[in-house]
């Protein structure tokens, strides 16, 4: 019982901390969504515990959705985000690829999760191929919040890139890496275009 009234006026805390604060939303907010989901057994909402999936009709039938796992080679575009770890927090959906770009949607908070103002393009949109056997891809443009969308005009000789591969493999994903190669967004899959 001791534990139960000690979990109740943890939450009272909290509460009153976000209310005194004006935030619903945020680091914070995030914390207790995390905390009471792990103490609450019973709470019916764990969108803090399990991001949301992405949208696996966004591209009109065709597979879109959280890629399959495999390593991400980072081999065009002169940066090597391989060691970033995808952000629970800051996740993406409604990937849509055409031969001339991209666009996607927002599903769980912003790149201000890393420091940045919506239309501050300081992280890195990157784009891979499935070769069989691991992601091929790498950076391709800067990208910002308020940026949805991003065209392949760099898929043609920017640090490498081509985009015959790109284009004539059997799938292709999209995820955005900080500048500092630490943090990534959830990587999305298409078999668009």
């Amino acid at each position: 019982m001791k534990g139960a009234s000690l979990f109740v006026f943890g939450i009272l805390c909290a509460t009153a901390l976000i209310l005194l604060c004006g935030c619903e939303e945020g680091p914070l907010w995030n914390e207790v969504e995390r905390t009471w989901g792990k103490h609450d057994s019973s709470s019916t909402s764990d969108a803090a515990a399990n991001p949301p999936a992405a949208d696996s009709t966004a591209d009109g039938g065709q597979s879109a959705g959280s890629a399959a796992p495999g390593p991400l080679v980072y081999r065009y575009g002169g940066f090597n985000g391989s060691h970033a770890v995808e952000d629970p927090n800051t996740q993406i959906k409604d990937l849509h690829m055409s031969r001339s770009g991209l666009r996607y949607k927002w599903a769980k908070g912003s790149l201000k999760n890393w420091g940045l103002a919506d239309t501050e393009a300081h992280a890195l949109a990157c784009a891979f191929y499935w070769d069989g056997k691991q992601w091929i891809g790498g950076k391709f443009d800067w990208i910002s919040t308020s940026r949805t969308s991003r065209d392949f005009n760099n898929l043609d000789g920017y640090n490498g890139w081509k985009s015959e591969p790109f284009f004539a493999a059997p799938k292709r994903a999209f995820c955005i890496v900080s500048k500092d190669g630490k943090r990534r967004t959830n990587l999305l899959e298409t078999k668009e275009p």
